[in-house]
């Protein structure tokens, strides 16, 4: 018997469960998806200097949503203008979009 991942991930990136809407791109490319918002705490090595520790903004969502995205790509979730960092393909059809701003 198949597990249907995709009908749980849309119950899981639904906003009114545990997602948020976003735009991903711009103008005509712009695309309306669910994702869920949160951070990710990392340690940069400041070789001579302290270590800096800092929390980078990250998306959860659905891989064939975002297949046609890449890093220096637009999105904008929770009235934030954000810039595409890095994509990261994981299991079970989702990934993880990090995030920056100026």
């Amino acid at each position: 018997m198949a597990i249907d991942f995709d009908a749980d991930l849309d119950i899981l990136l639904n906003p009114n469960e545990f997602g948020q809407p976003a735009v991903l791109g711009e103008d005509s490319s712009a695309v309306n998806i669910n994702v869920i918002f949160d951070t990710s705490f990392t340690t940069i090595d400041g070789f001579d200097y302290a270590e800096q520790s800092t929390n980078l903004p990250v998306l959860t969502c659905k891989t064939q949503d975002i297949l046609s995205f890449k890093k220096g790509d637009k999105v904008t979730t929770g009235g934030l203008a954000y810039t595409i960092r890095e994509i990261q393909q994981k299991e079970f059809g989702l990934s993880q979009i990090f995030l920056y701003r100026f």
